[in-house]
């Protein structure tokens, strides 16, 4: 039987064998502070595409709409992502071991984050602008942490669980983590750690079977927790006690990462097996719309912090 390391390892093969990109050198600030969207600005949804080595950027009210612009410049093997709360984007490079940063409608990256990450595959972004990138490919720093404005005060941000793989992060509103690892041949586990906190605790989720992979998450502001299960393929909505989940989606290929507008109206799933990024509306699981459009894979997905 094919180990759980092996098998996310193949899907992460995307990010490393296709496309070519090299990094800019860059240290200019990145914009902070609050930020209003003016009306006529698009909402946007990005999508990292691996086997284009690009970020696809779609007007998220338009599903079956082509792009409104690619971003290359300083992608090299894009898997997660995450937009903050001042519009800029987050792009986790596995293969060059950085995470790029990209003021709102920029396609130029401002930053890169580089110190402890190894094949960084998740990427997030609190309230304060603490940064915590998951490190699919290391032991020792399973999640670094970067205090906001500093990449020099890079931390692993929490004590070791297991000799796991995370696979997906989140955080909530009262900045609280949630890390889902994967071990050698367990079910994946999902730990959340209260902020400050290095030492997590074990969620009790009740996925009905044996879980091949937890690949992503998104918390909702309502305590609920969006778990995208890779395989066998749903999309499962958990309460904040845990237990059994509220809600169960199917009719996905393989789903891979997930996001929600502020509202959590709408659940944006991509699916990894399809090429595709699916709008459902939520709690209903009404499918709501398609993105696919000059897509060749899909990945990571974010959301515009403001829609």
């Amino acid at each position: 039987m094919i180990s759980r390391r092996t098998a996310f390892a193949a899907s992460l093969a995307l990010v490393a064998c296709h496309g070519a990109g090299t990094l800019p050198e860059t240290s200019a600030g990145v914009v902070t502070g609050a930020y209003t969207r003016p009306e006529h600005a698009t909402p946007s949804l990005y999508v990292s595409d691996p086997v284009a080595n690009a970020v696809v950027v779609y007007d998220a009210t338009r599903p079956g709409s082509t792009p409104v612009r690619r971003i290359t410049a300083g992608i090299d093997g894009p898997a997660g992502l995450t937009v903050d709360a001042s519009g800029n984007l987050y792009v986790a490079n596995t293969r060059h071991n950085t995470v790029a940063v990209y003021p709102r409608g920029s396609s130029e990256p401002v930053h890169l984050y580089s110190a402890l990450l190894v094949g960084p595959d998740a990427v997030a972004v609190d309230t304060d602008g603490d940064i915590f990138v998951g490190n699919f490919d290391s032991f020792a720093a399973p999640i670094v942490e970067y205090p906001a404005g500093s990449e020099s005060e890079a931390r692993n941000a929490v004590a070791s669980q297991c000799p796991c793989f995370p696979t997906a992060i989140a955080l909530d509103s009262r900045g609280d983590l949630f890390a889902a690892y994967n071990s050698w041949y367990a079910q994946t586990v999902i730990y959340r750690y209260s902020n400050g906190s290095r030492d997590g605790r074990a969620l009790r989720l009740d996925f009905g079977q044996q879980l091949w992979e937890a690949a992503g998450m998104e918390q909702l502001g309502s305590g609920n927790l969006v778990v995208a299960r890779s395989t066998p393929p749903a999309v499962e909505v958990f309460g904040p006690h845990g237990g059994q989940p509220r809600y169960v989606y199917h009719g996905f290929g393989m789903p891979r990462a997930v996001a929600a507008d502020a509202a959590a109206r709408e659940i944006f799933v991509s699916d990894e097996a399809r090429n595709e990024v699916v709008r459902l509306e939520f709690p209903s699981g009404k499918r709501s719309g398609i993105f696919s459009d000059d897509l060749r894979s899909a990945y990571g997905i974010a959301l515009d912090a403001r829609i």
